[in-house]
């Protein structure tokens, strides 16, 4: 990966950091503030109900033909390997999904040098040309 897709992952991720920091002032700390007493209160539940909200970001977040807040700030985008076309909803979609095997992602990506999302789809990131005139 190279440092402007390492980058996009980078700000997807303080994303979804930002997104579970709210949720678990919301769903845990305000209730167990306002409800110290209360031993039934399922903290777990919510503990969990909340991070798999912030971690859909992570999974879903391609899914816009414009790709995720990282990529569109880093100017990249999804991009079919044989066509150089955008890629399509449901590649945007799979290429994500690979991420619930965390471990097995990184470790492909170690040994083939191409994140396993990207094998299965055929895709690659491609950063946009700047077109932008000098004046």
């Amino acid at each position: 990966m190279d440092g402007k897709r390492i980058m996009a992952f980078i700000i997807d991720y303080l994303i979804t950091a930002g997104i579970n920091a709210i949720l678990f002032m919301i769903f845990i700390m305000y209730p167990l503030i306002t409800k110290p007493a209360d031993v039934t209160y399922p903290v777990m539940l919510r503990a969990f109900v909340y991070t798999g909200i912030a971690w859909l970001y992570l999974l879903i977040r391609d899914i816009p033909p414009c790709g995720s807040i990282g990529k569109l700030i880093m100017k990249q985008r999804i991009v079919s390997a044989d066509t150089n076309a955008p890629a399509v909803l449901w590649q945007r979609i799979v290429r994500n999904l690979t991420w619930i095997l965390g471990p097995v992602e990184i470790l492909v990506y170690l040994i083939a040098k191409k994140r396993l999302g990207d094998m299965l789809t055929r895709t690659t990131v491609a950063t946009l040309e700047d077109n932008r005139k000098n004046v």
